[in-house]
């Protein structure tokens, strides 16, 4: 009966207006039971990113500009032949009621976005994650950003985390590069699940000593009380059961037990 419904739901929602120039790259529905409200979540792209373009330039650098020195595909001459005096419109999110109608969105600073669902709390609650690429085409420490939000109360509610150590709050950003990764994994403690972060990046070992040291950041974020919590570990040399002075996409993640 609850698949009934949810196909029922699907249907009832309006074809919403796309703006102009844009197209539809990924939808979402949302149903009361998981996300508190029905409607859809929609990532909007420039409609000249075709799935066969989009193909070619995720990850590559800026779409509009890494992948058009030497077109090698007809589909890309094409896509490139149509940026002349029209940059690339940036990638949007957007929430939309069961009617079609737009309630909130959010505009990103580059052109590629993806979205994906989660279940984080041991509930049917949806946590949707929000990925723009970022990616330079160059440097090791450049990729895809991705932000975890909600739905609450008709607005996309961007989650955030308490830091253990300040105790002050940011945003909950989750990066994949060359040099950083992260996976959900069974939460330490109940049903839900943890967010687990590693990431390699240099520091100067003092301000008299040019002398660079990589340090192995590992991150958990973790639902407590009613707040997401961000707790860090940092490695210089790597862990006894994970010998590695600076992670670059090789091997695995260290283990589960590594993390604060």
């Amino acid at each position: 009966m609850l698949a009934i419904l949810r196909a029922v739901a699907a249907v009832r929602l309006l074809a919403p207006q796309v703006p102009d120039g844009y197209g539809v790259h990924a939808r979402f529905p949302l149903f009361a039971d998981s996300d508190g409200a029905v409607g859809a979540l929609e990532v909007l792209e420039d409609g000249r990113i075709r799935p066969d373009v989009r193909k070619e330039v995720w990850g590559g650098g800026y779409a509009d500009i890494g992948f058009c020195y030497s077109p090698d595909s007809p589909a890309m001459r094409t896509f490139c032949a149509s940026l002349q005096g029209r940059p690339l419109r940036h990638a949007v999110i957007r929430l939309l009621d069961g009617d079609g109608k737009e309630l909130d969105r959010r505009t990103f600073e580059r052109e590629l976005a993806n979205v994906s669902a989660a279940q984080l709390y041991g509930t049917a609650q949806h946590t949707f994650f929000v990925t723009v690429d970022y990616s330079t085409g160059a440097s090791t420490y450049s990729g895809q950003q991705t932000v975890p939000v909600e739905v609450h109360s008709g607005r996309l509610d961007w989650l955030k985390a308490i830091d253990d150590s300040t105790h002050t709050s940011d945003d909950f950003t989750l990066w994949a590069t060359v040099k950083s990764a992260w996976m959900i994994a069974p939460a330490r403690a109940g049903s839900g699940r943890d967010v687990l972060s590693l990431s390699c990046s240099p520091r100067q070992t003092s301000s008299r000593d040019l002398t660079l040291v990589f340090e192995n950041h590992l991150v958990r974020y973790h639902f407590n009380a009613g707040i997401w919590h961000r707790s860090e570990r940092v490695w210089r040399h790597g862990l006894p059961d994970w010998p590695i002075d600076c992670w670059e996409g090789e091997g695995t993640f260290p283990p589960r037990d590594s993390f604060p």
